[in-house]
C-alpha cells in the first residue's frame, strides 16, 4: 500500500482546470459533457468562495487525496479478504476431495465385508442346525481369523502414518511398544497394545466397523486407547488396507 502522505502529495500536483478542459475537448461525447459540467461547477464554487482557483483549488484537492487514501485502504482490505477466502476455498476443496476418497474406501470396505460374510453363510448352508451352535460359530471365527492373520504394528510406524494422533508414551518407551490388530469376524476387530517382554497385552479394545463409521459421522476424530489417541479416519483406512483388500 502506498503512503497516504505520498498519495495526497501527488494529488496536489493535479490541475483540475486542465483535467476538465482535456475532458471537454476530447472526442468522447460522454467525457465532453462531464468536462463542461466540471468546468461550470468549478466556476460556481470559486464565485461562491468555497474554493479558490488561485491556489489550484487546494481544499478540494486535499479532500480528493483523503478520499483516494480511504479508497486505497478499502481496496487493500478487499484484496486481503479475497486472498483469505481463496485459501479457505482451497482448504474446503482439498477436504472435500479427501472425504470423497474416504467414502470410496468405505464403500469398498463394506462391499468386501458383505462378500466375505455372504460366502461364509453359503459355505455352511447345507447344515443350518450346525451353524446355529456356538461351536460352529467359533469354527467360522477361526476359519476367518486364519485367512485374516493378526497384523502387527510398532508405535513408531503408526505414529509416522498418522494413525496415532496423540501419545502419552514417553519417547524412551516408544520403541518397546507395539500393537496387534485381529479381526475375528468380518467387520469386527480387536486392538491389543503390548510392551516388549510381556506375553499378555497391557490393553485391549474391541470395536466394529459400524462403531468407527458412526464416530466419523458424528465428527468424532479420535479413539481413546488410554495411552494413545488414534485417528478414526486413518484407522479405518489401515483396517481396510490390512484386512479387506487381500
Amino acid at each position: 500500500a502506498r503512503d497516504p502522505a505520498t498519495i495526497i502529495g501527488h494529488t496536489f500536483r493535479l490541475s483540475l482546470d486542465g483535467i476538465a478542459d482535456a475532458a471537454a475537448t476530447s472526442g468522447d461525447p460522454v467525457l465532453v459533457r462531464k468536462g463542461i459540467k466540471v468546468r461550470e461547477m468549478l466556476r460556481e464554487l470559486n464565485e461562491a468562495g468555497v474554493v479558490d482557483f488561485r491556489d489550484n483549488y487546494a481544499i478540494m484537492l486535499e479532500e480528493i487525496g483523503q478520499e483516494l487514501v480511504h479508497l486505497g485502504n478499502i481496496r487493500e482490505t478487499v484484496y486481503a479478504e479475497i486472498a483469505s477466502l481463496e485459501a479457505v476455498f482451497k482448504t474446503i476443496g482439498d477436504h472435500n476431495q479427501y472425504l470423497h476418497s474416504q467414502l470410496e474406501s468405505y464403500k469398498a470396505y463394506l462391499q468386501n465385508v458383505r462378500s466375505q460374510a455372504s460366502s461364509g453363510d453359503s459355505a455352511g448352508a447345507g447344515n443350518v442346525a450346525l451353524q446355529n451352535t456356538a461351536a460352529a460359530k467359533k469354527r467360522e471365527q477361526k476359519k476367518y481369523a486364519a485367512a485374516n492373520t493378526t497384523a502387527k504394528f510398532t508405535h513408531m510406524q503408526l505414529e509416522r502414518d498418522g494413525v496415532i494422533a496423540e501419545s502419552n508414551v514417553p519417547e524412551t518407551r516408544k520403541a518397546s511398544i507395539y500393537f496387534q490388530i485381529a479381526s475375528p469376524d468380518p467387520g469386527s476387530f480387536i486392538i491389543y497394545l503390548f510392551f516388549k517382554g510381556r506375553e499378555s497385552p497391557i490393553l485391549e479394545m474391541e470395536l466394529t466397523l459400524d462403531d468407527l463409521l458412526e464416530k466419523q459421522q458424528d465428527n468424532i476424530q479420535l479413539l481413546d486407547l488410554e495411552y494413545v489417541q488414534l485417528h478414526v479416519g486413518k484407522l479405518l483406512h489401515l483396517l481396510n488396507r490390512t484386512f479387506l483388500r487381500r
